[in-house]
This record gives C-alpha cells, sequence and structure tokens, in this order.
C-alpha cells in the first residue's frame, strides 16, 4: 500500500493546501502546477461542483492548472475542508463504515480502487478506500 501511497501524497497534499488557503483567505481563485494526479482531483472537485472551472494554461515552458472555486450566493461553496490522511498516516474506510456515516453532513473525498472518488460515488461503486479530506 506504500507504493500507491507515495505516488499520490504530493498532488493530494499541494491540492489541500491550495484549497485550504483559498477557503481562509475567502479567495476564489488559485494557480497549481498541472500534474496528472492534480488534475485528476481538480477534475473529480469539479464534476462534484465545488469548482466552477478549471484551464490549464502555459507558462514560461511550464503548464499550470488556473482554478476557480464554486461561488453560491457569494460565498465559496466548499466552507471547510480538513486533511485526514496524511503522509505518514493513512485513514482507511470500508464501505460498510463508509455507509454508516455517511448520514451526516460531511463529504468525503477517498482514494479508491477506482481512483479519486467523493463518498456518495464510492457508495454507487461498492468501494471502500482512504479518506483525504473531509469537507463542509
Amino acid at each position: 500500500m506504500k507504493k500507491i501511497h507515495s505516488r499520490f501524497t504530493n498532488a493530494y497534499c499541494d491540492i489541500y493546501s491550495q484549497i485550504k488557503f483559498s477557503v481562509i483567505s475567502k479567495k476564489k481563485d488559485f494557480i497549481i502546477v498541472c500534474e496528472p494526479n492534480r488534475l485528476k482531483i481538480i477534475e473529480a472537485f469539479f464534476k462534484q461542483g465545488f469548482i466552477s472551472r478549471y484551464v490549464c494554461i502555459k507558462k514560461n515552458n511550464k503548464t499550470f492548472i488556473e482554478v476557480e472555486l464554486n461561488m453560491v450566493d457569494k460565498e465559496l461553496a466548499l466552507r471547510t475542508i480538513k486533511l485526514v490522511s496524511t503522509p505518514s498516516r493513512l485513514v482507511p474506510i470500508t464501505l460498510k463504515k463508509l455507509f454508516l456515516i455517511k448520514k451526516n453532513s460531511e463529504t468525503f473525498f477517498l482514494l479508491t480502487s477506482k481512483g479519486f472518488l467523493f463518498d456518495t460515488q464510492a457508495l454507487q461503486y461498492s468501494v471502500g478506500g482512504f479518506i483525504l479530506y473531509s469537507m463542509n
């Protein structure tokens, strides 16, 4: 499992840092270096409605992802985000436990055998995984 973990660590930690900073500073835009796993996470957040727009841009021979977080009534749609799994400690969740805890208002973002999924998608695919973030 350590091999899978190390492949995704930078991506999910970097995205978390950018989103957390945006939420705290109430800033809706950020730019991050484009890398396949970061792009997959951004796409998942876009499909879930937390990101309203993203585009890959080239600057100085590097590719970046320009991200705009979704706003609802002049407030960010994503109010809080918490890092659950850290590079040194993965927090697993079984399908059964995910079903039981999904009854609260928190949204969970997971790394699963099907890729990066939100809790509702993981339940649809009947997979557990590792909780990366919890959000409201």
